[in-house]
């Protein structure tokens, strides 16, 4: 390549604002324009441009050079049509601005096709007009140009070509040396994106609030390694484009990532992950910190007679949650989530502290929740003053991320950052509002725990009384039990053919176990989960005087409440099936902090030498309650998918599923085969009969059936 080592130094990618010049009766032709003369064109031309027009002029294929300098323009670059019309682009561009300064030799210079300059010394030369229709068919260059030019191609003579040639190729070097001088800059973090990126792209990434250099880079270190999960349109290819273009530009942006960009979640340490500041704005229960007129402590409710050890709101709702402690898993959570919503919305939007709040603020509370997403954004700007994009954010973000919300967006499209977008809020077939953000049911949870959270509080006499006690949820609509989430016998025999579809693999033999395990049970998520071998305990009885062995599993629910469901046969079959498959040749090698339910290995079906050198990690290769809910909600995607083209409407209906769904399934699968409600309700650990009686035929169809019976009966009789 001519002058390789001008040739993209550092190998940068960038895209610079051209400069254009004043009249050439009041500029001088210098080296490189005056400061004064830059303007902000939209055309633009880049380092990576200079490279690419380099290693043209000097025959290089130009799809091997859009591969190495044109990571920034998109998968179309591997299009050849694009890539000449943006290197003609190029061309002309330059051409224009080397006149504007003077250059004439050099406009023409990098104008000449390689083609031309390798011609073979033998061919003819053109007649003048010839050369005019092949190399100006358009008039741009002047009569004395054009001569110029002629004479620089067609000078006659082996020697003499061999010599115009190589001079015409160092006019060229040079003259690139000169514009790039000329035009290059380097992007600086404050810079558009836009004026960096590709329309297309810019676009894609503005969208979600991301305008700046800076705010890209401060949006992947938030996200980490799949930061572009929650950029529609922008998959791993772009991303990676992205990052390529960031990390040829670091010595101008001079950013920093952390290993959270580079790596899983998983496979970092805590202090790996970024931390985020302290906040008086909306933040998870740890970081927020309210300004001291907000904190509580001069609250118009405070109890004159404190007998807590608590002198601000957040420390009082942390000695909520310490007795709370033993109630654990996601009902702790539950706890915690509901508690630093209403703190936040108590010192965010109505500016005072949680314990001035009184009984008409947990009412307007109440209708903020139902509010979430029902209600049009001119209704939402008129009633509340924080905007809404500041409670919604995606669900699974990083409480230590600055993106995190109090409140999940799926069902909305909410922009991250300016408050004067349009919001989109789901509206029903007629435009009515939506099902919102929270449901009704879920509402109903909120306020049943505030009520208590407040309960405590004013019996430690941190308050001096609870203003939600005469605040009544928002009743939420049919039984707690939606039995209508479950499978009807067709689906899950559906379910199984679909199953028996997929590769014998690890991933096959852990899906088929989980779903056998799950109806066979009816545990919750988090009991699935926490569920280890060391957890089933056999027994011996008798049944018509023949010993058998049982087996039971030992399962910490709700409340901590423990209690045992029983593991038949088949059942426990499947578990050390699926634990041969795992790596246990059998039941003695199991250790008992095993996990029922693990994550996936690369381990073979058979057992060698290499299964004793995992058998640690086996031992605690648990598979996260998250993880283990897309597991099944991408297999019943894949089933939708099966079966959509034959049975659409039970496809439809599988789709939707979820992991509670199979708790369902096995309630009313259960049942309907002739187990007694009882049973139900001692292995599912509902509280109530009344609970589990939803899994029971109801009460219209128990009096059909009666009915049915009876005429059927005197039929028979009369005959």
């Amino acid at each position: 390549m001519l002058n390789s080592e001008n040739s993209y130094k550092n190998q940068q990618v960038n895209k610079v604002q051209l400069v254009s010049t004043p009249p050439l009766s009041e500029q001088k032709v210098e080296g490189k324009a005056p400061k004064s003369t830059r303007l902000d064109l939209k055309a633009r031309v880049g380092r990576h441009h200079f490279a690419l027009l380099r290693g043209y002029l000097e025959g290089i294929d130009l799809r091997l050079l859009a591969q190495r300098y044109l990571h920034s323009e998109g998968a179309e670059a591997a299009d050849l049509r694009i890539i000449k019309r943006l290197l003609r682009w190029t061309i002309d561009e330059l051409i224009v601005l080397a006149r504007r300064h003077g250059e004439f030799a050099f406009a023409r210079a990098i104008d000449i096709e390689p083609s031309r300059i390798q011609a073979s010394s033998d061919s003819e030369t053109p007649s003048l007009d010839d050369f005019r229709a092949e190399r100006d068919p358009d008039g741009f260059y002047s009569e004395a140009e054009l001569l110029d030019l002629f004479r620089d191609e067609h000078s006659g003579g082996n020697n003499r070509k061999d010599k115009r040639n190589a001079r015409l190729r160092e006019r060229q070097n040079e003259a690139l040396r000169w514009l790039e001088t000329l035009v290059a800059t380097d992007p600086q973090m404050s810079d558009a994106l836009a004026g960096w990126f590709p329309d297309v792209l810019a676009a894609r990434l503005n969208a979600v609030g991301i305008i700046t250099i800076e705010e890209l880079v401060i949006w992947i270190n938030q996200r980490g390694m799949r930061w572009y999960s929650s950029v529609p349109k922008i998959g791993q290819e772009a991303a990676q484009r992205i990052l390529t273009w960031l990390e040829m530009n670091r010595g101008s942006l001079k950013y920093t990532f952390g290993k959270q960009v580079f790596a899983k979640r998983s496979d970092l340490q805590p202090e790996d992950l970024p931390q985020r500041a302290l906040s008086e704005g909306i933040a998870p229960f740890e970081y927020f910190r309210p300004a001291q007129e907000l904190d509580g402590r001069k609250g118009s409710n405070r109890a004159a007679n404190n007998r807590s050890t608590a002198t601000t709101d957040i420390e009082a709702i942390q000695l909520w949650l310490d007795t709370c402690t033993q109630i654990g898993g996601p009902t702790w959570l539950s706890y915690r989530r509901e508690a630093e919503r209403f703190l936040a919305w108590c010192v965010v939007e109505k500016c005072k502290p949680m314990s001035s709040i009184d009984e008409t603020d947990c009412i307007a509370y109440r209708q903020f929740l139902n509010d979430l997403g029902r209600c049009t954004p001119e209704q939402w700007k008129v009633t509340y003053q924080t905007h809404l994009a500041q409670w919604l954010g995606k669900r699974g973000t990083p409480r230590s991320s600055e993106a995190w919300r109090p409140f999940d967006s799926a069902k909305l499209n909410i922009p991250t950052q300016s408050d004067d977008r349009q919001l989109s809020i789901n509206t029903g077939e007629h435009g009515e509002p939506g099902n919102g953000v929270l449901s009704l049911s879920s509402q109903r949870q909120a306020i049943v725990i505030l009520k208590n959270l407040f309960s405590y509080l004013t019996k430690i006499h941190y308050l001096e009384n609870n203003p939600f006690d005469a605040v009544k949820p928002l009743m939420a609509q049919g039984s707690k039990i939606q039995v209508k989430h479950s499978f009807s016998v067709a689906d899950w025999k559906a379910i199984l053919h679909t199953l028996e579809l997929l590769p014998k693999d690890a991933h096959y033999f852990r899906l088929r176990f989980l779903l056998k395990f799950s109806y066979g049970t009816g545990l919750r998520l988090s009991e699935l989960v926490s569920a280890r071998y060391g957890d089933l305990c056999q027994f011996q009885f008798l049944l018509n005087g023949v010993e058998h062995t049982g087996c039971m599993l030992q399962v910490i629910g709700k409340r901590e409440r423990q209690r045992t469901v029983p593991i038949p046969t088949d059942l426990l079959k499947e578990i050390h099936t699926y634990m041969a498959h795992r790596g246990y040749a059998n039941t003695e090698q199991i250790p008992a902090n095993t996990y029922l339910i693990g994550r996936l290995t690369n381990l073979p079906t058979s057992v060698t030498s290499a299964l004793e050198q995992r058998r640690v990690s086996l031992s605690i290769d648990k598979l996260s309650a998250r993880n283990l809910y897309q597991v099944l909600k991408n297999f019943f995607s894949y089933v939708y998918k099966e079966m959509h083209a034959t049975d659409p409407e039970s496809a439809k209906h599988i789709q939707k599923a979820s992991t509670h769904w199979l708790r369902h399934t096995c309630g009313t699968h259960a049942v309907a085969s002739g187990v007694d409600v009882g049973i139900i309700q001692t292995n599912f650990g509902h509280e109530s009969l009344k609970t589990t009686k939803m899994y029971a035929p109801n009460e219209a169809v128990s009096r059909m059936i009666a009915m049915q019976g009876f005429l059927t009966r005197q039929e028979k009789t009369s005959e």
